[in-house]
């Protein structure tokens, strides 16, 4: 069978659900094809559930200005300090997330959401905006004539379907379509290759908590003492720490938990990622049991559902036209062909290995560059995402949810001017789409 749309969009994640739906909005006939059977990437089948700050202010001072907003205590200057960075598309769907319940927005930090409504309004948003959706459909080839992708071959309970297009964009996280088509890439760590480690992310039911994270700072530090512990006599597998803890809106005494990780793992690699499943829902056993004997509130805890995605942080980086460094984000640097800003630290989980990382100063940003979308050799192909051209320093704060869809939704609405205009992406007047990009709400 062969199919085809003017832009062709691979991965159904955040970077793809607003590439999607921006290429849409913007005029191109818009196709979107995902593996699994929900958009949402790690955030729904990966329960993670909560998504990135769309902020620029002091990271660390997030958990002691949610216990005073909560409290109704008055907020520090320096907890103040920072402004909305990220708009566009992640905005919108925090936005309309928070208004039926289904997200905890401060204004400030991470932010709990609700899977399952993020699910329907993805694709709510998608089909309003003309984009047709493609599930259970796994990327497996690619067509190429000349440095330009013709179709991508595909599979699904159908049997084998081709695809073409005009424009392509990768959001598969992986850079899956890219490595299919032949762009250059790296991964890992530079001198050794290493990857930070993966988690599978799972759910706790009767939770006691009123916060929107588990913030207890004398708790977190008394049981991480005694997990090191048990680690040490034998009487757990792997060395636990409470790690991220969020609600789930909408699901009472149901929570998040964002702990578990497998090392060593190439997200590559379908022996690895068996092996970190594996692992992992053997380790999120003994977490829960960890959990129910030494924190405030998980008493008579149980486990409600592992995800069924892994969370894997980080593989390939598609080489593009600029490759953005840790530098370029620590010092908040700006580029004239900007698509969108982030804000996030360098955010490295690479266990017994020294790693420089840093915070921004509060209240400033980095732009991302349109070349890092653009991959070295393939004319016809935009890249979004974890996967899009950095260091491996600098990938560790381009990674979370927000930039993924900021970078998504200008692949999108670059995509769309090319498809419309019949020029490749790198030929876009990069004023034009930095302008299509703020029309969208978007914030260069």
């Amino acid at each position: 069978m062969e199919i085809g749309a003017d832009v062709v969009v691979c991965g159904g994640g955040p970077a793809g659900i607003a590439a999607a739906i921006s290429s849409a909005r913007a005029g191109a006939e818009t196709l979107l094809i995902e593996k699994n059977s929900s958009l949402g990437g790690v955030v729904s089948a990966g329960l993670l559930s909560v998504f990135g700050p769309l902020d620029d202010g002091d990271r660390l001072l997030d958990w002691e200005r949610d216990r005073r907003i909560e409290k109704g205590l008055p907020l520090t200057p320096a907890m103040k300090t920072g402004n909305r960075i990220i708009g566009g598309i992640a905005l919108e769907i925090v936005e309309n997330l928070a208004k039926t319940g289904a997200a905890i927005d401060y204004g400030y930090g991470f932010i709990p959401v609700n899977p399952e409504r993020l699910k329907r309004l993805s694709e709510e948003m998608a089909e309003a905006a003309g984009a047709k959706i493609f599930y259970e459909t796994l990327l497996t080839g690619t067509v190429i004539e000349g440095r330009k992708i013709k179709a991508v071959e595909t599979a699904g309970k159908s049997g084998m379907t081709r695809i073409s297009g005009e424009i392509f964009i990768d959001a598969t996280g992986d850079g899956d379509l890219s490595f299919l088509a032949g762009a250059p890439f790296e991964k890992g760590r530079e001198k050794n290759g290493r990857m930070q480690g993966v988690t599978l992310v799972f759910w706790l039911g009767n939770v006691k908590m009123k916060s929107r994270f588990f913030t207890d700072r004398q708790q977190i530090e008394e049981a991480n003492g005694l997990f090191g512990e048990y680690y040490r006599e034998g009487k757990t597998k792997a060395l636990h720490q409470v790690g991220c803890i969020n609600v789930i809106p909408g699901m009472k005494d149901v929570v998040a938990v964002n702990t578990q990780h497998t090392h060593c793992i190439d997200g590559t690699v379908t022996a690895d990622l068996t092996r970190a499943l594996i692992a992992g829902r053997r380790e999120v056993e003994e977490i829960a049991g960890l959990f129910r004997k030494h924190l405030k509130g998980f008493e008579e805890a149980f486990l409600l559902d592992t995800a069924s995605m892994l969370g894997v942080r980080e593989t390939r980086r598609i080489r593009g036209r600029y490759i953005l460094t840790g530098e370029d984000v620590l010092q908040a640097r700006d580029f004239e062909d900007s698509t969108g800003r982030n804000a996030y630290n360098l955010d490295i989980h690479l266990p017994d290995e020294p790693m420089e990382g840093g915070f921004l100063t509060p209240g400033t940003s980095y732009a991302i560059p349109y070349r890092c979308l653009l991959p070295a050799g393939i004319e016809n192909l935009i890249v979004a995402g974890r996967c899009i051209s950095t260091t491996h320093r600098a990938q560790s704060s381009v990674r979370i949810i927000p930039c993924c869809m900021v970078t998504g939704q200008a692949a999108g609405i670059a995509g769309a001017i090319s498809a419309r205009r019949g020029v490749l992406p790198g030929e876009i007047d990069t004023g034009i789409l930095q302008n299509a990009v703020k029309d969208a709400g978007g914030i260069i």
